[in-house]
């Protein structure tokens, strides 16, 4: 008898801020600013209103925290994610100067200042 391959618990649940905070080490307030300005949005809303993720939403808290402490300002980030995926930033942030990265944004259309 065949069975079917079972989904990670960790790529097929959905998430609430308080988890992406444990996750991540982010914490709430900080999430929710965040989802103000436009760095994070829920996948959906869930039943009782609450704002529920996926996995996307931590790689995208890890590039956050990754640009900030490279010296990226949220608006950059934000513009950053805007022209490029979470999984091509973090790489330009790992392995690019922030000066290299900012230059790099801007040919790629991110309106930030290089």
């Amino acid at each position: 008898m065949r069975t079917e391959p079972q989904q990670s618990v960790e790529h097929s649940a959905a998430l609430r801020i308080g988890d992406l905070a444990r996750m991540t080490g982010i914490g709430k307030a900080t999430i929710e600013h965040y989802l103000r300005l436009g760095l994070l949005r829920p996948r959906s809303v869930g039943g009782q209103g609450y704002r529920l993720f996926d996995q996307d939403a931590v790689v995208r808290l890890n590039v956050v925290r990754t640009g900030r402490k490279a010296g990226f300002a949220l608006p950059e980030l934000r513009a950053a994610l805007d022209v490029v995926d979470p999984s091509t930033l973090i790489n330009l942030l790992n392995t690019s100067s922030p000066l290299q990265c900012r230059a790099e944004l801007v040919t790629r259309g991110a309106k930030i200042e290089a």
